[in-house]
């Protein structure tokens, strides 16, 4: 048998190179007709994945409580003052004169905080300067303490005249107590910090003109806080001056007569006989 002119082609070479293109093309068609859903998918997950990123950076701290304690003098609570942050109200004391604060920073920051007093008390010039920090104790917190100070004193005078009762107590002029019958009382006024005044015991009314010394006076001058005085007088007294009736005196040696009597002017010759005879008679 003769071979044939042309060699034969096996079934498996001939299937491969017949069906490689059409598996290609296949598969090119494949891709791209899923190009659009993996875009949509992928569309879908990057926000997921870009929120997950931002989760990873770490949280901001908390912020730093804090309290302050306003006061007058101390132990005495301040209420209705306003604290300021930069030029803005962030909170106000209570009855008890406490305000907290939640404020932001870094550990160790100062903070300048603006104290603004009720209208009866003086504010502080300066801000109180706060530095930023965390207690040990949790349940603890920083406190810091400020002061307003009243813009009046209240000043108690204790009186005390001895010898002295009933006595008007006067302060510019103007009566405001009266010594009791021992001769002691209190008076109370309110008064500018670094000012001073005057009192007078009054020695003016009748009767008083035996006192010694006349209308006595004290001059106080007020600190920066409530306080208590005392005005201590001694008096004496002198006896009233006697009213001396002025007589006079009786004359020396012998009596001259300068007028007659009624009767010697009537009866000039008896009234002379009867003065000789009266006269003889005493001799005798």
């Amino acid at each position: 048998m003769t071979p044939h002119p042309f060699p034969r082609f096996k079934k498996q070479s001939f299937s491969w190179k017949r069906e490689g293109p059409k598996q290609k093309n296949l598969l090119s068609s494949c891709c791209w007709g899923a190009a659009p859903l993996a875009l949509l998918l992928f569309a879908s997950i990057l926000p997921s994945f870009l929120t997950g990123c931002l989760s990873l950076e770490p949280a901001p701290p908390p912020p730093h409580v804090i309290a302050i304690y306003v006061t007058s003098d101390p132990g005495i609570p301040v209420a209705g003052a306003d604290l300021l942050l930069q030029g803005k109200p962030i909170a106000k004391t209570d009855a008890k004169g406490i305000a907290k604060l939640a404020l932001r920073g870094t550990e160790g920051q100062n903070v300048d905080i603006q104290i603004s007093c009720p209208a009866s008390f003086t504010s502080p010039t300066q801000p109180l300067q706060i530095t930023l920090f965390r207690l040990i104790d949790p349940l603890k917190i920083p406190q810091y303490d400020a002061r307003c100070l009243p813009r009046k004193r209240t000043i108690v005078v204790i009186v005390r005249a001895e010898n002295g009762p009933n006595l008007p107590i006067l302060h510019l002029n103007r009566e405001i107590g009266r010594t009791d019958t021992n001769g002691v009382n209190h008076v109370l006024v309110r008064m500018k910090p670094n000012d001073e005044f005057l009192l007078t015991l009054s020695t003016q009314e009748k009767g008083n003109e035996g006192l010694h010394p006349q209308n006595p006076k004290a001059t106080f001058r007020v600190k920066d806080q409530d306080d208590i005085f005392v005005f201590d007088v001694k008096f004496t007294t002198s006896p009233a001056p006697r009213h001396h009736v002025h007589r006079k005196k009786a004359p020396k040696g012998p009596i001259k007569l300068n007028s007659l009597s009624h009767k010697e002017k009537r009866y000039p010759k008896e009234s002379y006989g009867f003065r000789i005879a009266s006269a003889r008679n005493a001799c005798y």
